[in-house]
């Protein structure tokens, strides 16, 4: 294939591509985690936005809270150990104590 063929493909591809990519709205972007990540001015996160699901629920002390995680499916725990080494190790002040604790229960 030739250079000018491959630069024209490229072009057609980017021509296709433009609208999709133009016409969405910045609305349309927002996850289902939106809050703001800014950092230490935007307050803690609350319980319920940092893993999806309400903790109010669970006692505090150690042993409900590794009750729980061990009533989740095996692929919800999996995601909760790597959101608690990922996000919650790295900055442990944007939580609270009870979603700390939560993650390091067992």
């Amino acid at each position: 294939m030739s250079l000018t063929k491959t630069a024209f493909g490229f072009v057609a591809l980017a021509l296709l591509a433009a609208p999709a990519v133009f016409s969405a709205s910045p609305a349309a972007a927002v996850s289902a985690n939106d809050f703001s990540t800014s950092g230490i001015d935007s307050g803690p996160i609350p319980d319920w936005k940092v893993f999806g699901f309400d903790l109010s629920s669970v006692p505090d002390d150690t042993a409900s809270l590794a009750a729980f995680k061990a009533s989740l499916s095996p692929w919800t725990q999996q995601a909760i150990y790597n959101r608690c080494r990922q996000d919650i190790a790295l900055n442990p002040f944007r939580y609270s104590p009870k979603v700390r604790d939560f993650c390091w229960a067992r």
